[in-house]
């Protein structure tokens, strides 16, 4: 492998693992790929030439308060933009059509991205990323998956070939042809099971807790330091909750 120094947060470092080239720090501090993969990526469309009107903010983690106050101060700037596209999805294989507010994109739109990209995307519902707060301004709203894992931890990962081929995509997207139709009526809406699991307390509804939503709930554990028997039971969901609240969001795959 190869690495560079990152201050006296110890070394990032780039690995193979099951034919994966891998960037970590090797638990020596958290790497940053969330969302530092996302802004990457943008920096590469901007350089690229692709036209679009980039947004960076700031406190996504902490309750989406750099997409509020743009949303609230600026939201007459969006007026004839038809897609709003965020790069802070973990994982590679996602384009998230729908957050924890509901639909937000077409599956019209998503499908046509997933094709136009060609590394195997599909449809999913992720929990909040900032470019939610558009809902009602923009009418396709997406979130991509970038490449990370574990994050908000010292065990982040990106898989950084993935990383690659996804820049690479992007840049060479005709992003104009995507379709516009809007999302379609809440699958949820507000009277459904979605609106009471999280409802005004962001909580989910008792039940079986999936294996795979447990294993990142204790991922989370170092960023909310909770000790891991925090974890154990229906405590669980008392943390993802808490993790939300707090804008801890893209760990938890619900």
């Amino acid at each position: 492998g190869c690495s560079h120094p990152r201050g006296n947060e110890g070394t990032i470092k780039r690995w193979w693992k099951d034919d994966k080239t891998i960037v970590s720090t090797q638990g020596a501090a958290v790497l940053g790929a969330d969302d530092g993969a996302g802004v990457a990526i943008l920096a590469a469309l901007m350089v690229g030439g692709v036209p679009a009107r980039y947004l960076f903010t700031q406190g996504e983690e902490t309750g989406g308060h750099g997409a509020r106050y743009a949303v609230n101060v600026h939201a007459d700037k969006v007026k004839g933009i038809e897609r709003c596209i965020a790069f802070d999805r973990r994982g590679d294989s996602d384009i998230c059509g729908a957050q924890c507010v509901g639909n937000l994109a077409s599956v019209a739109c998503v499908d046509a991205l997933a094709g136009g990209l060609g590394l195997g995307h599909s449809w999913a519902t992720g929990t909040y990323t900032d470019n939610s707060e558009w809902q009602g301004l923009i009418p396709e709203i997406v979130n991509i998956s970038v490449g990370y894992d574990h994050n908000h931890s010292k065990n982040e990962i990106l898989d950084w070939v993935y990383f690659q081929r996804l820049r690479d995509a992007a840049l060479s997207l005709d992003w104009e042809s995507l379709p516009t139709e809007g999302p379609a009526p809440d699958a949820w809406g507000p009277d459904s099971a979605w609106a009471e699991a999280w409802g005004p307390d962001q909580r989910m509804l008792d039940g079986d807790i999936p294996a795979d939503v447990e294993d990142e709930a204790l991922d989370l554990s170092d960023s909310l330091g909770f000790l891991p028997s925090t974890y154990e039971g229906g405590l669980i969901l008392d943390a993802i909750s808490r993790a939300y609240r707090i804008g801890v969001s893209e760990g938890s795959r619900l």
